[in-house]
């Protein structure tokens, strides 16, 4: 269809127009700005509490030990082969397939503290492999375990392992979320 060709307008279709035209008033040059009442000002909500607690913990020195992948940190090693085997129960799960990096931190940084306010255990993190890539791994793959280590991250993570097959494999991880301090 020609873009540049007006279309006739059928009849119903004027009926149907008048019909929604029928209450609409135009504006005279003469309404004064006055007579519009003003918008009432909206409270900004305070920060929620896991913010708070990233910014205090950057102000914080990381007394944590730097976390391995596939290593036990600070679990038991029950708890830790469970959850290697994959046999806990994922809680949350958060994809960055897409993403670029900035925005898969920012993500990642929000969730974790996210999954500790609601007190989620295991909560499962997609990377993706990185098959695309020349390199043969994927970028957001390549720095996940830089980001578990910095001082904003680190205190909200026990350990870390990658993800059985059935759920993603090396393109995952499980992650199993320290408990809240009260």
């Amino acid at each position: 269809m020609n873009r540049n060709k007006e279309r006739n307008i059928t009849s119903t279709e004027k009926e149907l127009w008048d019909q929604v035209v029928t209450d609409v008033k135009s504006l005279s040059t003469e309404t004064k700005i006055s007579n519009i009442p003003r918008a009432k000002k909206v409270k900004i909500p305070n920060k929620p509490h896991y913010i708070r607690t990233i910014k205090e913990n950057i102000r914080t020195k990381n007394k944590f030990r730097k976390i391995q992948i596939n290593e036990i940190c600070d679990t038991d090693k029950r708890t830790f082969i469970k959850l290697k085997r994959g046999k806990l129960r994922t809680d949350a799960t958060l994809d960055l397939h897409g993403l670029t990096l900035n925005e898969a931190y920012a993500s990642l940084k929000i969730f974790l503290a996210c999954s500790q306010e609601k007190r989620l255990r295991c909560v499962l993190i997609i990377t993706g492999k990185g098959i695309r890539n020349p390199n043969g791994t994927g970028i957001i793959k390549s720095k996940f375990p830089e980001w578990l280590n910095e001082v904003t991250i680190r205190p909200l993570v026990k350990s870390v392992s990658h993800a059985h097959k059935k759920d993603g494999g090396d393109g995952a991880f499980y992650v199993l979320i320290r408990k809240r301090r009260k």
